[in-house]
């Protein structure tokens, strides 16, 4: 599977990225920050976790792009399903929103999370640390009630082109009440989410063979427009669109591991 969000690129020379066969993670990554190369990460309205340099941290989901602030920093992380967030963290996400926190601060006891730390700092190479790390976050969501019929629908339709008024319909409540399961459910506002969905299908877009414009890209994303395309990409990257899609660049997303790869959704 080819991928050319822009989430996950430019920190790392040679990022490696694996898609598990599982609904709660939706990829596992290893990269290395590296100032030289470094650009913003566009956020993709999700959470996650990782060991960075073998410490677990907890991930929120962010409404800006970050850029890293040193180099030579190893991350192997998890992201998120859009209803894993929640029952992850065990409640609302309203309170993680743009935050990034120990991951013992989230669900583990402060010795847990030491445990992991230090099986992640003995394991024999990324795959291992992978393994752990999903096995630590599946039992986590495995062990959380499942997302209602709402949040399932929601998680369906947030990050389409779908307005919200019409999401309120399809799921039976106000648009205000819209508004305030996704904050819980996913840590942002729908009209948010909406926006972070454009941005990704353009990213994805640009990396067809055909190269569209950025007039054709805005077109075939949901923009209104080029300029509300441009406005966009800045507000969400920090840069133009010919700098971002100009950096951008496909992620090839392997499938896992059999040995530490959940089967089946």
């Amino acid at each position: 599977m080819r991928r050319h969000e822009l989430c996950c690129r430019h920190l790392a020379v040679k990022p490696v990225v694996w898609q598990p066969r599982s609904s709660a993670v939706d990829l596992a990554y290893v990269l290395e920050t590296d100032l030289g190369l470094a650009r913003s990460v566009v956020p993709d309205g999700r959470c996650g976790v990782a060991l960075v340099d073998a410490v677990p941290w907890w991930f929120g989901p962010h409404t800006d792009p970050w850029t890293p602030s040193r180099p030579g920093v190893h991350v192997v992380g998890v992201r998120l399903s859009l209803t894993a967030g929640h029952r992850a963290a065990g409640g609302s996400l309203r309170r993680w929103q743009n935050t990034r926190a120990p991951l013992s601060t989230v669900w583990w006891t402060p010795a847990a999370a030491t445990r992991l730390a230090t099986r992640a700092a003995r394991s024999r190479d990324d795959a291992e640390r992978v393994e752990l790390l999903i096995a630590a976050t599946l039992a986590r969501v495995d062990a959380a009630r499942p997302p209602d019929e709402v949040a399932a629908a929601l998680a369906e339709l947030v990050l389409t082109d779908t307005p919200v008024f019409e999401i309120a319909r399809h799921v039976g409540l106000s648009t205000r009440q819209v508004h305030r399961r996704c904050l819980d459910e996913f840590g942002l506002a729908p009209s948010l989410l909406r926006r972070i969905g454009r941005v990704h299908r353009a990213a994805r877009h640009n990396g067809s063979p055909r190269r569209p414009s950025l007039a054709q890209l805005a077109a075939d994303a949901g923009f209104a427009d080029q300029s509300h395309f441009c406005r966009e990409i800045r507000a969400l990257s920090g840069e133009t669109p010919r700098a971002a899609f100009g950096w951008a660049r496909p992620i090839h997303a392997r499938p896992g591991p059999d040995r530490f790869l959940r089967r089946g959704p």
